[in-house]
């Protein structure tokens, strides 16, 4: 049995209700579809078991309306119910999620750690509806744990070179090779954000590395300043959550470094306010988005 997370925050977008397959849906299979969305057996990669009796019992549907409306739902491809091994798989569920790094991480880690046999019936299957909207976990994982390149055997020494030199057990520890730094991996955050949502690439110049310097110094004085600890692993989430919850939309069209960098506490007081034009952010939506940005604090 997989345990039911604790308490946790889920968002259904508002256009839910304005979907025009949701508009066509009953009460009762309306009702079933954010019942599937938002019940708290649901996790961050909408893969999560759950028995056809907890779903009558919560929606205090029939059995047979819950039967009907998952068959509508998975003749629609918006949700399957694999009743032989209780678990249910919302194909569109990540596709309306904006994850930052430690969200990211944490998709991978539940998704590695499902049966085989749902992985089985997802990956492997020939139904692409099933199986495409998942392919991007495998990224997901290179991302997170990069695959080093491995030098190539040395040969075999000689004789003469086994007297001059000791064996590797007995020579002495080296140091890790240098991570990565904080700017170089800003960069790469910025640069693949861009290019999702811009369906292009960004030209990186000069200026954005200035730009990009000064906006980490930035965001480390708001971590500081909520007596927060200014971390690398706090600042790259900050910088997501920047990235992914900006709501003006003047920077999102005019997307580089240097706005991004010049309009920066504009960005965080509407992100603060939820007072963007033409944007109303719900109060815990709200406060979720300033604790990831002020404190700096993952999901």
């Amino acid at each position: 049995m997989i345990p039911m997370s604790a308490d946790k925050l889920r968002s259904v977008n508002t256009k839910f209700w304005d979907d025009a397959f949701v508009e066509d849906l009953g009460p009762e299979h309306r009702l079933l579809f954010l019942y599937l969305l938002t019940n708290p057996h649901c996790n961050i990669a909408g893969i999560y078991e759950i028995t056809l009796r907890k779903i009558v019992y919560h929606t205090r549907l029939s059995e047979k309306q819950v039967a009907d409306g998952l068959k509508t739902l998975e003749e629609n491809r918006k949700a399957f119910f694999f009743e032989d091994l209780n678990f249910v798989f919302l194909p569109n569920f990540l596709k309306n999620q904006r994850l930052n790094p430690n969200m990211l991480k944490g998709v991978v880690t539940t998704v590695t750690n499902l049966p085989d046999p749902v992985k089985e019936r997802i990956f492997g299957s020939s139904d692409k509806d099933i199986s495409d909207p998942y392919r991007w976990v495998q990224d997901a994982i290179k991302y997170l744990a990069p695959q080093r390149k491995e030098k190539p055997p040395a040969p075999p020494k000689t004789s003469e070179e086994a007297k001059a030199k000791p064996d590797k057990d007995h020579e002495p520890a080296k140091e890790n090779p240098k991570q990565q730094s904080l700017h170089t991996t800003m960069k790469e955050l910025f640069l693949q954000f861009y290019s999702e949502t811009k369906k292009t690439d960004y030209y990186w110049a000069a200026k954005d590395g200035a730009a990009l310097k000064q906006l980490i110094g930035k965001i480390s004085f708001s971590i500081k300043g909520s007596g927060g600890e200014p971390s690398d692993e706090a600042v790259k989430d900050a910088m997501m959550a920047l990235l992914h919850k900006n709501n003006d939309p003047w920077v999102t069209e005019n997307l580089s470094m240097t706005n991004l960098n010049s309009k920066y506490n504009e960005i965080v007081a509407k992100i603060k306010s939820g007072r963007a034009k033409g944007d109303r952010i719900g109060e815990d939506y709200r406060r979720t988005v300033l604790e990831r940005l002020i404190s700096g604090q993952g999901a």
